[in-house]
């Protein structure tokens, strides 16, 4: 009786764990908001860039069927809503192929600076932090976009 009971609560317990990730990730992206994406944006400018106040946000774009990310030219008027019917469609089917990160955000360079630099200049949206991970790090998987892709600049930066 105790050796079923041991099973049946590791058994439990594992599927607990597994599900969690996922589900964790499922809940996060049905609460995404605009205000979200924007607010750890700026938290992420904040912790990731000692002079650099200012940043690119991208969504992912499906023109020529395959995913690459495009700069939000208004962050006012972006429409989260159908960001997040392009995302559901990309995980859920064989829409908009590609290993291209569904949200991300990429440090404007300095003045007269490249924008390959630092390794945190580049960062996706990770559904299970639901926050802004970089990109190139000990934990990090992913990438950010397919080319072609517009590079950050400080006059095309929406975040500020």
């Amino acid at each position: 009786m105790i050796g079923r009971l041991s099973l049946a609560f590791v058994a439990v317990a594992m599927a607990l764990f597994f599900a969690s990730g996922p589900a964790l990730s499922l809940l996060h992206f049905r609460q995404l908001s605009k205000q979200k994406v924007i607010a750890e944006a700026n938290n992420y400018i904040e912790r990731h860039s000692e002079s650099r106040r200012i940043a690119c946000l991208y969504v992912v774009s499906c023109e020529g069927g395959r995913a690459r990310l495009a700069i939000v030219p208004d962050v006012n008027g972006w429409d989260i809503g159908q960001t997040k019917a392009r995302i559901w469609r990309r995980r859920f089917s064989d829409h908009c192929a590609g290993a291209t990160a569904n949200i991300g955000l990429q440090l404007a360079p300095e003045p007269g600076g490249s924008d390959v630099g630092d390794s945190m200049d580049q960062a996706r949206w990770s559904f299970f932090n639901d926050r802004f991970v970089p990109l190139r790090s000990r934990a990090s998987h992913g990438a950010f976009s397919e080319e072609p892709w517009e590079r950050c600049t400080e006059a095309r930066a929406v975040l500020r």
